[in-house]
């Protein structure tokens, strides 16, 4: 069986098109219905990085802020461990980016996304039974999109 993985969904969720009930929807509309109360602090901005205008020490820093208000919540509070996971990746920081990745599925452990990006961090440190532990969860997730992203390329061995 072979897989690709150049990390589509990674792109999806740095660029924070999240897709929901089918479409995509950008990161205001998604934070705002995860928390209809929720005002975008001025940190999601470099957190989400869209575009990758930021570096990522300030998207971690965006990031951390996002976390630290107590604010946000759930999937929203998931979106922002994951940005921050994405980028402590670009910085390098890898075991960072692991437990930020693990604690977005701890807060929406029906993110097809989260598992996704955790599997690739696995698969980089050659940790094969846990990526495809987490590639497996994400397609039964998200079947459509799961699959269209794992499509035939690269090969697991």
């Amino acid at each position: 069986m072979s897989f690709d993985l150049s990390g589509p969904i990674e792109l999806a969720a740095a660029g924070m098109s999240y897709r929901l009930f089918g479409r995509h929807i950008g990161l205001s509309k998604y934070t705002r219905w995860c928390n209809p109360q929720a005002q975008l602090s001025p940190d999601w901005t470099p957190c989400v990085n869209e575009g990758k205008r930021f570096s990522p020490e300030a998207a971690i820093s965006g990031c951390t802020a996002v976390i630290n208000s107590g604010r946000e919540w759930g999937r929203s509070l998931s979106i922002a461990y994951m940005s921050r996971g994405l980028a402590y990746k670009a910085n390098g920081d890898l075991d960072r980016a692991l437990a930020d990745y693990t604690k977005a599925i701890e807060l929406d452990p029906k993110d097809a996304y989260a598992y996704y990006n955790r599997g690739l961090h696995y698969r980089a440190k050659g940790d094969l039974d846990h990526a495809i532990a987490d590639y497996r969860k994400a397609i039964e997730l998200d079947p459509k999109d799961a699959l269209r992203l794992l499509q035939p390329r690269q090969r697991l061995q």
